[in-house]
C-alpha cells in the first residue's frame, strides 16, 4: 500500500498496525433536518474491536469544509464520553496525559492545513469492546445545475436541484483480513426537509426513497431510503422545488442557559436571486485568466478534464475580452507576455496550446503562480479582471493562497473549479470564498460541460453593486440592534443561494418564549437598475434543540475571520499583533458555540481508569 493510498483511508483505523487496518463499521445511520439550503446532521457509527489487543485508533472522517461540527460523543464499552471543545494545545495535553495515566479518551480536530478531514484520536479500546460515535454538524446545501432531459429531472421548473451530499468512503474497509463480502458498510438514511417553495421532487442517481408530505402546501415531508446502502460511493439527494426562489427566513430562538453567541436570538436569511436582466457580458473590458494545475497529481482523467473545461472556455469567451492562460506545478509559466485579445489568431495559439498541455510540471505550487497573476498589471484603464482557478487542489499551503487571494480581493475576483472525487474542498471553497467568487466541484463521473458552464455564466455576470440588506424585525415588538454575520455580505450571484444571518441579543424582560416577526429585504442594482427581493421571518414546524441556525451563524463568522488570520500570518511585527487578536477571537467563538476550529479540538476523557 503506498502512503498515496493511505492517505485516503477513512473511517477507524487502528494506529499502531502497518499497513494501515480499518476496525469493521456494522452500523451507519444518519439523520438531516433540512430548512430551505441549510441542513442539521446527525451521523451515527458502531464499531468493534475484534482483536485481542488493547488499541488505539483514529477515525478520519472527509466533510466539506463548509460544515460546522459541533457535538461529539463516544461510547467504548460501558463508558459514555461528549466532548468539549477546548483550545488545541490545552486538549493535546489533556489527551496525552490521560493516555499516560491509564484513562479512556477521544480527541477530534480539523486537519490543520486541510479543514475538509476530520481526525479523532480514540485511545485505549480494550479487546472486545464496542465503539459508538455520535457527531453532530450542519452544513449548507449548494445547488447543481442539471439535464432536465433524464427521467427523474423532468418535472423541474427550473434545470437546478439543491445537493445534499455525505461521504461513502467512509464505509470502504481495509486489512488483510477482511471478506470481499464485507468491504462496505450498510446506512440507513432519514430527513426532514422543510421548504417554503414547496418540494417538487426528492430523487439520487443511485437511491430510491419515500417521501411524505406533511401538509398540503408539499412544504414539509419526511423522507428515507427504501432500502439500506451499501457505501461504495458518495450519497447524494437532490431536492427539487416548486419555487426555488420563495425562501422562508427562520428564526431560532436563543438558549437562556447558554448566554453568548448562543443566547442571541438567529434569523437566517437565504436569497436566491433570478434575474433575468443581467444578461451575460460581452466582455468588454474584461480580462478573464485561466490558471491551469499541471501537477503530477493531475496525470490521466483529471488533466483530461481540465482540457476539456478550457477548451470549453476559449470557444465560448465573449469578443470584447482579453485572456490569458497560466499553468503552475512546482514552477509556473503564461502563454502570452500578458492578457490578449480575444482575436482568431490569438485563440488559435490557445486552442494549439491546449491541445498539447500534459500534467508534467511536478509538484503543487499554487501561491506563486497566483501572485504573478495578482502582480501583473490591468491591461487597461477602467478594465477588471476574473481568474478562473482549475485544481484538483492537493496543495498544503492554504493558508498562504487564501491569505494571497483575501489580499487581492478588491483587484479581481476568483472563481474555482475542482476537479476529481479526492479534491480538497477547503482550498476550493476557501480561494472561492476570498476571492468573491463562486466555485464548483467535478468529480470523476459528473457532467463536465454543466459544472464548467455554470462558471462561466457566474464569470460574465455583471456586478451587482450596492447590496444590501435590511432587517425590520421586532422582538415582542420591539425593534433591537441586529448584528449581521458575516460582516461583509457573501457576493452575490444569479442562480447561486446567497445566506446570511441576523443575530438579536435578548433583552431584559423578554418573554420566555418571545415572538420574532417581521421582514428581510434585500436590494441590490443590476445593469442600472434596483432589484429587490423580501423574505418573512417564520417560525417553522421543525425542532431546534440543537441550535443548528446558531452554528452555521458561528461557522461563517469563523470562516470570515480564519481568511482575515490567513491575510495577516507575515512577518510583520503589527500584523502578527493583530493575527494572535484574530486567533484569540476564532478561539472565543469556537469554545462559546461548541462549533470546531483549526484552533480548536474536541476533547473527551473517561474519568475512571481501565479495569475499574
Amino acid at each position: 500500500m503506498t502512503t498515496d493510498e493511505i492517505g485516503k483511508i477513512f473511517g477507524l483505523v487502528i494506529c499502531n498496525k502497518w499497513p494501515p487496518e480499518t476496525v469493521a463499521l456494522n452500523k451507519y445511520d444518519a439523520n438531516a433536518v433540512i430548512i430551505n439550503n441549510n441542513a442539521d446532521v446527525t451521523c451515527k457509527f458502531l464499531y468493534e474491536n475484534t482483536t485481542s489487543e488493547l488499541i488505539e485508533a483514529e477515525f478520519v472522517f472527509p466533510l466539506e469544509s463548509t460544515a460546522a461540527v459541533y457535538h461529539l460523543e463516544a461510547v467504548i464499552g460501558k463508558k459514555h464520553l461528549v466532548a468539549n471543545c477546548r483550545e488545541r494545545i490545552e486538549a493535546e495535553a489533556t489527551y496525552s496525559e490521560a493516555l499516560e495515566t491509564g484513562h479512556t479518551a477521544f480527541m477530534m480536530q480539523e486537519d490543520f492545513n486541510m479543514s475538509d478531514t476530520f481526525k479523532m484520536k480514540l485511545g485505549n479500546i480494550p479487546a472486545g469492546d464496542k465503539i459508538e460515535l455520535t457527531f453532530k454538524y450542519v452544513i449548507p446545501l449548494y445547488l447543481r445545475e442539471v439535464d432536465i432531459s433524464l427521467d427523474r429531472f423532468t418535472s423541474l421548473k427550473e434545470p437546478f436541484v439543491s445537493i445534499f451530499s455525505m461521504p461513502g468512503k467512509i464505509g470502504a474497509r481495509y486489512g488483510a483480513n477482511v471478506p470481499a463480502s464485507k468491504l462496505a458498510a450498510k446506512m440507513d438514511f432519514t430527513a426532514e426537509i422543510y421548504a417554503a417553495g414547496g418540494i417538487l421532487s426528492v430523487t439520487s442517481a443511485h437511491h430510491k426513497f419515500n417521501v411524505d408530505y406533511l401538509d398540503d402546501t408539499k412544504s414539509h415531508a419526511k423522507v428515507s431510503l427504501s432500502n439500506t446502502v451499501d457505501l461504495v460511493n458518495d450519497f447524494e439527494m437532490e431536492i427539487a422545488l416548486e419555487n426555488p426562489h420563495v425562501l422562508a427566513s427562520p428564526c431560532e430562538i436563543g438558549s437562556s442557559t447558554k448566554g453568548g453567541f448562543l443566547g442571541m436570538h438567529c434569523v437566517t436569511a437565504s436569497f436566491l436571486p433570478s434575474i433575468t436582466q443581467a444578461q451575460a457580458s460581452d466582455g468588454d473590458k474584461c480580462e478573464i485568466i485561466f490558471v491551469l494545475d499541471r501537477s503530477g497529481s493531475m496525470s490521466g482523467s483529471r488533466i483530461q478534464k481540465s482540457k476539456e473545461a478550457l477548451l470549453l472556455f476559449l470557444k465560448s469567451l465573449p469578443k470584447k475580452c482579453r485572456f490569458q492562460i497560466v499553468s503552475f506545478g512546482s514552477s509556473f509559466s503564461s502563454l502570452f507576455p500578458q492578457p490578449v485579445d480575444y482575436t482568431e489568431d490569438n485563440l488559435k495559439q490557445a486552442l494549439d496550446h491546449q491541445a498539447n498541455l500534459e500534467a508534467n510540471m511536478g509538484g503543487t505550487e499554487l501561491y506563486p503562480a497566483l501572485k504573478s497573476v495578482y502582480d501583473t498589471p490591468i491591461t487597461g484603464e477602467g478594465w477588471y479582471r476574473q481568474i478562473i482557478v482549475l485544481t484538483d487542489g492537493e496543495i498544503f499551503s492554504q493558508d498562504m493562497v487564501i491569505g494571497l487571494v483575501t489580499k487581492n480581493q478588491s483587484n479581481a475576483r476568483l472563481f474555482a473549479i475542482g476537479l476529481g472525487n479526492e479534491v480538497s474542498t477547503s482550498l476550493i471553497w476557501g480561494i472561492a470564498r476570498a476571492g468573491r467568487g463562486t466555485a464548483t466541484f467535478i468529480r470523476d463521473n459528473d457532467n463536465l460541460r454543466a459544472g464548467a458552464l455554470s462558471v462561466l455564466k457566474a464569470t460574465l455576470q455583471p456586478m451587482f453593486k450596492n447590496v444590501s440588506l435590511k432587517w425590520d424585525v421586532k422582538v415582542d415588538g420591539k425593534a433591537l440592534e441586529i448584528l449581521t454575520v458575516p460582516s461583509h455580505l457573501p457576493p452575490l450571484f444569479s442562480g447561486h443561494y446567497m445566506t446570511a444571518f441576523g443575530l438579536i441579543a435578548s433583552s431584559e424582560g423578554e418573554s420566555k418564549n418571545p415572538k420574532v416577526e417581521g421582514t428581510l429585504t434585500l436590494s441590490y442594482e443590476a445593469n442600472n437598475e434596483v432589484h429587490t427581493q423580501t423574505s418573512p421571518v417564520q417560525s417553522l414546524p421543525v425542532e431546534h434543540e440543537n441550535l443548528g441556525l446558531h452554528r452555521l451563524a458561528a461557522k461563517a463568522q469563523l470562516l470570515e475571520l480564519v481568511d482575515k488570520y490567513s491575510s495577516l500570518e507575515e512577518k510583520v511585527e503589527e500584523d502578527k499583533k493583530k493575527a494572535e487578536e484574530v486567533r484569540q477571537q476564532i478561539v472565543d467563538i469556537s469554545v462559546n458555540t461548541n462549533v470546531i476550529s483549526r484552533f480548536t479540538t474536541f476533547i473527551g476523557v473517561n474519568p475512571d481508569k481501565i479495569g475499574k
